[in-house]
């Protein structure tokens, strides 16, 4: 569900419709992006390797968010990201809101 520099976020006490756990994951900053904006930010010609995965994720449920903040500052839109990934209205108030209602941050 959310997006926020790198940190993963999950919720391991509240079960989705299905029985599931829902899993929350933060990604580093340009890895939903699509293959020409990931090889311009990363300086590569390769595309981005982890589409597949991203793509794999949001199937079983992952919501995946970017910050709309670190859009507007690498100059990026909607466009330029992978198919289904939500802008936010910035990372660290929607890391606020999900340690509010119960979500627990992990980080390394």
């Amino acid at each position: 569900m959310s997006k926020v520099k790198g940190k993963p976020i999950i919720e391991p006490d509240t079960k989705d419709k299905k029985g599931d756990h829902k899993i929350i994951v933060g990604i580093p900053v340009a890895l939903e992006k699509a293959d020409v904006v990931f090889n311009v930010y990363r300086h590569v010609s390769t595309g981005n390797p982890v589409k597949v995965l991203i793509a794999e994720l949001m199937k079983q449920g992952v919501q995946i968010e970017e910050c709309s903040v670190s859009m507007k500052n690498h100059q990026w839109g909607n466009g330029d990201l992978l198919p289904g990934v939500q802008v936010n209205n910035g990372a660290v108030g929607r890391l606020i809101q999900l340690v509010q209602e119960g979500y627990v941050q992990i980080q390394p």
